[in-house]
């Protein structure tokens, strides 16, 4: 296990590994809900979105955006030099911030601002 994240309303436990999986739980029911292989390298930062229907992951250097109603990559963003080791949602949702070994902060426009 390399990285957790709740879900904003607690519903959802994503949890990232060093294999490149990452499994989501339904923390109600205690089951698995979802087995996502976002890559070959380790999971090192979750993070899901305030609106609740994004997860953003760090696999490797990449940064990836989940949509969480179908599991589907829905977009990624783009590399750090070095593994993602952070991620953190702006409060609106509009941007993410992401860091790595590489030691750049990225920040990344996801969302239109309302």
């Amino acid at each position: 296990m390399q990285a957790l994240a709740f879900s904003p309303d607690g519903r959802m436990l994503a949890v990232g590994g060093r294999d490149g999986d990452m499994r989501v739980w339904d923390r109600s029911s205690g089951t698995q809900g979802a087995v996502l292989t976002p890559g070959e390298e380790p999971v090192g930062a979750l993070a899901f979105s305030p609106d609740g229907r994004t997860l953003a992951v760090g696999a490797g250097g990449a940064v990836e955006l989940w949509d969480v109603a179908t599991w589907s990559l829905r977009e990624r963003l783009g590399w750090h030099e070095g593994r993602v080791t952070c991620l953190a949602y702006s409060p609106d949702g509009a941007r993410l911030a992401s860091g790595g070994h590489d030691r750049a902060v990225r920040l990344w426009r996801v969302a239109e601002t309302p």
